[in-house]
């Protein structure tokens, strides 16, 4: 009997051993219902500010999206205006109000110096006919023939244009050509490019009225085509007659 009793007195420490250390794990696990209730409510109040952080940065984002887009299309560049050349030109008042599209073909010539300043600089002149209607109201086609006193003749065709700001005209040039040395400067070959910019002042009165006096700097080069391409310079005194009104 007695050692019966030792084994329930035994048996009911451990159970209540047992059911201490249940309650411990369990307090540990779950804290009290309202420490649970308070941190859920924490969680929700900083998932709340994070979606409006959220929202605000996306409408701060499509704001600064319209604005980009507004920008980009306010752009003359951007709005696809300049795709080429002649759009440039035309979308463009600065340069298309005085961009010449269209005036007398003429005649131009001009006295100077050829591969100036290099050793074989020699006196050069050269005659030129320009058509004056411009293509797309850009360009005109434009021939020429160079010599110089070494006996170097230089025959070209190719493009021109014609910038007129009140009576000063800048007009830039593109050609291609052939050259025969005679005895001046070796080129490397026959093929060349040329190409050069006129300062010009156009006169608007009297029986001068559409003739120009001015500067012409120009070069010849093959651009590394011929194997050897030394190029020359040129800078001539030039006078333009226009051929008609």
């Amino acid at each position: 009997m007695k050692v019966f009793l030792q084994i329930i007195v035994l048996a009911l420490i451990f159970a209540f051993f047992i059911y201490s250390s249940a309650v411990k794990a369990e307090n540990e696990a779950f804290p009290p219902s309202m420490d649970t209730h308070s941190i859920n409510l924490s969680d929700y109040e900083k998932e709340m500010e994070y979606s409006d952080s959220e929202d605000l940065n996306y409408e701060e984002d499509i704001q600064s999206s319209s604005s980009y887009e507004k920008d980009m299309q306010s752009s003359p560049r951007n709005r696809g205006e300049d795709n080429d050349l002649v759009d440039y030109v035309k979308d463009n008042d600065w340069l298309a109000k005085n961009w010449i599209k269209e005036e007398p073909s003429r005649l131009g010539f001009g006295i100077g110096t050829f591969d100036t300043v290099h050793s074989k600089m020699a006196p050069s002149a050269f005659a030129e006919w320009r058509f004056g209607k411009k293509f797309f109201g850009i360009v005109a086609p434009m021939a020429g023939i160079m010599a110089n006193t070494d006996g170097g003749v230089f025959g070209y065709g190719g493009i021109y244009g014609d910038y007129k700001f009140y009576n000063f005209v800048i007009t830039p040039f593109f050609s291609i050509g052939g050259y025969s040395q005679g005895g001046s400067k070796d080129l490397g070959g026959i093929f060349n490019f040329h190409e050069g910019i006129e300062f010009a002042y156009e006169f608007d009165h009297g029986v001068t009225a559409g003739h120009r006096v001015g500067f012409r700097f120009g070069h010849i080069s093959s651009a590394g085509i011929n194997k050897r391409n030394p190029g020359e310079n040129q800078i001539m005194f030039i006078y333009g007659i226009p051929l008609g009104h």
